[in-house]
């Protein structure tokens, strides 16, 4: 699938694996994609330094073993646009496993 988004200039776009929201709390209650994207939601002003860091802390003191008992991988691109323009379009495609 092909998906068109518009992204301002200084709009960072999170890139991450299922093993930062697949954990598991003693209750064996997943922190899932909700809690993910509250957690980001707290901490916009934050620095993509500063985002990783508090979003592993965060999800680590809800994990039942203080881990990741999955690979995690998070990646930030930050939009810094051209001066003229306000607007950029990015294409994203899906590969098919």
């Amino acid at each position: 699938s092909n998906y068109r988004i518009e992204i301002d200039s200084n709009d960072l776009i999170l890139l991450y694996t299922d093993g930062l929201f697949e954990v598991h709390n003693e209750e064996w209650d997943q922190y899932g994609e909700d809690r993910l994207l509250s957690a980001v939601q707290k901490r916009l002003t934050y620095s993509s330094d500063e985002l990783f860091s508090e979003l592993l802390n965060e999800i680590r003191s809800f994990s039942a073993t203080d881990g990741f008992p999955d690979d995690v991988c998070m990646l930030a691109v930050e939009y810094c646009g051209d001066r003229s323009q306000t607007i950029g379009k990015v294409g994203i495609s899906e590969g098919k496993s």
